[in-house]
């Protein structure tokens, strides 16, 4: 695979036992140390990980913030609605 600086993972935690799931984010967090990586997903686990969200209603972007502590509660709250 091409060394590429941008990596684009599509629900990279779909479908997988708790385990695996935690070793996914985990390798993640250590490739997002190097790269650019942009995750298209519904899972709520992975926000604890992510830099910026941006969220998509209908093909319109709702929000697009940095995620930090004082944002996460309420993109939690308005991705707990969908």
């Amino acid at each position: 695979m091409k060394d590429n600086r941008i990596i684009i993972m599509d629900e990279p935690t779909s479908s997988l036992d708790n385990e695996v799931k935690t070793k996914i984010i985990k390798l993640i967090d250590e490739i997002s140390k190097s790269k650019n990586i942009l995750i298209i997903t519904h899972d709520l686990d992975l926000l604890d990980n992510l830099d910026r969200i941006i969220i998509l209603d209908k093909g319109n972007i709702i929000k697009n913030e940095i995620i930090n502590k004082k944002t996460l509660p309420e993109i939690k709250k308005i991705l707990g609605k969908k």
